[in-house]
């Protein structure tokens, strides 16, 4: 008797779960009007549907008479265990659409409505430094005030990607997973851009990763507060370097912390230049390409154009010999750096935990 009322009480959830999912269908036409109606389309005609396009997916072509606007609803079928849908339209990159031609002037901003599945405008550009970034995002911020009259708080995604020869060099030569922070996609309102969220967010993002490999284009153009910014970040923690005995001992206490160089499990290239001057050995170069000599008497260089054909892409050379990193992106894990240059390395957040 309580296997029996188990499995009705599972089926029951079950059920309910199926029947939730299933609100906000658009199947039907009249599930369609209600759809409409809902979102405050009350002046509709339905133009083409429905029309499938596989996996149980479908689309509504729909005609809005108050405004003039051709505009789509979608319905997608989601991965779940209850065959939920999502219903969505793309009325409001539609109703920019129409009005591209009213727009305040947008130089280097790209207004693009045209992209299918896409419920916002979305405004896309590149740029190339800082003070590329703060004119684009007032363009940007010019434009959303414009949305904004369209219909009061709009979400409006932004694309940003920042672009340099060294993005340029890392593309070419197929390393475009180092840059996965560097395209940066945003729904925001207007209100929001105009606080100064779009800028926050795309500079944190531009600084966090030029900071993580000390990349001395990005690196100077940060102020002390950016700095200060990328170091108050949970993600971000400085290095340890162990001078004796066992580094994962809770009593070992012969370790200097350096709280201005990024790092932990691996170090980049970028931040072992500093890391190695700071202690002691003989550095030649400059953060993008150096050389320094091992603990061996070996002379090791370090460079980020060292790229090839390997699994992680990149290299560096002992003696002219060519080692391939072990590990994504021109970095040295503990284990590789210590066999180098005798130092036991953690992150300071590693060395917080084991002495507590």
């Amino acid at each position: 008797m309580k296997i029996k009322l188990l499995i009705l009480g599972i089926l029951s959830v079950l059920m309910c779960l199926c029947f939730v999912g299933c609100q906000g269908r658009v199947d039907t036409k009249s599930e369609l009007k209600h759809y409409l109606h809902s979102n405050g389309h009350w002046l509709c005609s339905i133009e083409e549907g429905p029309v499938e396009t596989g996996h149980g997916d479908f689309y509504w072509n729909v005609y809005d008479k108050t405004n003039e606007i051709h505009f789509t609803v979608y319905q997608e079928l989601t991965e779940d265990l209850y065959g939920s849908v999502e219903v969505f339209d793309n009325y409001n990159a539609k109703l920019v659409e129409k009005h591209i031609d009213d727009f305040p002037d947008h130089e280097g901003v790209e207004i693009y409505t045209k992209a299918e599945w896409d419920t916002d405008p979305i405004l896309r550009f590149e740029f190339a430094n800082v003070e590329d970034l703060e004119k684009k995002c007032k363009v940007v911020e010019k434009c959303a005030e414009y949305i904004d009259t369209l219909e009061k708080d709009m979400h409006i995604a932004v694309s940003a990607k920042y672009n340099s020869p060294r993005v340029e060099f890392f593309k070419d030569n197929s390393l475009d997973d180092i840059m996965g922070n560097l395209d940066y996609g945003y729904g925001l309102t207007y209100e929001e851009i105009e606080n100064g969220e779009l800028l926050k967010m795309i500079k944190d993002k531009y600084f966090s990763w030029g900071y993580q490999y000390r990349f001395q284009e990005i690196e100077s153009e940060m102020t002390e507060e950016d700095i200060k910014n990328f170091w108050d970040d949970s993600f971000n923690s400085c290095i340890v370097v162990y001078h004796s005995g066992d580094e994962d001992a809770p009593n070992n206490k012969d370790f200097k912390v350096y709280d201005d160089i990024y790092g932990g499990g691996y170090i980049t290239y970028g931040n072992m230049y500093y890391l190695l001057i700071e202690e002691g050995f003989d550095v030649e170069g400059t953060t993008d390409d150096f050389t320094v000599t091992n603990i061996d008497g070996q002379s090791c260089r370090f460079s980020y154009s060292f790229v090839d054909d390997s699994k992680y892409k990149t290299y560096y050379l002992v003696d002219g010999e060519v080692v391939q990193c072990s590990i994504k992106y021109f970095m040295l894990n503990t284990v590789e750096f210590k066999d180098l240059f005798g130092l036991s390395i953690k992150s300071a957040a590693e060395v917080s935990n084991t002495n507590k």
